[in-house]
């Protein structure tokens, strides 16, 4: 029922590249806040997300200047993590060839090895981009949904003692 190609180790390792960076490029504020203490750790990531986003829209709203320099970041900084996930998959790929003899991809520029790591990126910060800027362009109601949300999340202030 699965192909032949499917089944291929090059195909499976390339999938899975893929999915995990696509996971660090959409959640890493999430996946660093989960590593540390769950429960109530999430929730605390969780509402920093949202006062993040209010902040960067809030800050970008109607300032052309900050706007380009945020885009000329939000480039570099995918560039720089496409950089560092090809690095570390060209060393898994070094390990695996050194261990079995072979490594998965004889070529180190092989768009196998370059590409699912690449196109996860770029698809995490386009998706962060995408919202942003979403947010930007319907940015009343957008600032009104975050206040809401924040302000549902935010934990009651502590009682005093009596």
């Amino acid at each position: 029922m699965i192909p032949e190609w499917l089944r291929k180790p090059e195909t499976i390792y390339a999938t899975v590249l893929f999915l995990i960076s696509v996971g660090v490029g959409l959640y890493p504020s999430e996946i660093k806040g989960m590593m540390k203490i769950p429960g109530k750790r999430i929730q605390s990531v969780a509402l920093r997300r949202l006062e993040g986003e209010l902040w960067v829209i809030t800050s970008l709203n109607e300032n052309g200047y900050r706007l380009l320099l945020w885009a000329l970041w939000h480039i570099v900084d995918s560039l720089k993590k496409i950089f560092q996930l090809v690095v570390i998959t060209s060393g898994f790929n070094l390990i695996v060839g050194l261990i079995s003899g072979h490594p998965i991809w004889p070529n180190p520029i092989s768009p196998g090895l370059l590409l699912p790591p690449t196109v996860g990126v770029l698809a995490g910060h386009w998706r962060v981009a995408s919202r942003i800027l979403n947010g930007l362009l319907r940015f009343d109601a957008r600032k009104a949904e975050l206040d809401k949300e924040i302000a549902a999340r935010k934990p009651p202030p502590p009682v005093p003692p009596l």
